[in-house]
């Protein structure tokens, strides 16, 4: 009997992806917790939290309280974004300054899933990204080397 949990930690990666066991946990981990941050404050409560970061908060679970040292994991080239539910992909873009909600015609209107996975793609892989230039060299290294 395959667990369902572990079958939807499976579904949030790419087939070809070389993360570890731990790494893929901390990846889900990740998302969870946003999700779970974006839950609370949808629900209307008097209650003042602040905002948790998902970072710390996994990487203490995963690695830390076991004493393990936390590696350099890079997940979101690793996700399968189609895969991620809406509140998973908001949650995201929330934490990343991503727009959620788009203005037409004087009203405000929720940004459909492919829309934001299309903005978070721009924002991860976009040409004014430092971390599409790091990519890029490292590509550019390797084909010199061959």
């Amino acid at each position: 009997m395959v667990n369902k949990e572990k079958e939807k930690e499976s579904e949030y990666f790419r087939p070809e992806t070389r993360l570890t066991k731990y790494n893929r946990k901390y990846c889900s981990c990740l998302v969870k917790v946003r999700s779970r941050q974006s839950i609370y404050r949808s629900n209307k409560s008097n209650e003042i939290k602040k905002d948790v970061n998902p970072y710390a908060i996994c990487s203490y679970t995963l690695f830390t309280r076991i004493g393990k040292k936390k590696p350099i994991i890079n997940c979101e080239d690793n996700y399968l974004w189609d895969s991620l539910s809406f509140e998973e992909i908001q949650s995201y873009a929330r934490e990343k300054n991503i727009p959620i909600i788009s203005k037409r015609k004087d009203k405000v209107i929720e940004t459909p899933k492919s829309e934001l996975i299309r903005r978070i793609r721009s924002y991860l892989f976009g040409k004014d990204n430092s971390r599409n230039k790091k990519r890029e060299s490292k590509i550019l290294k390797k084909n010199i080397k061959k």
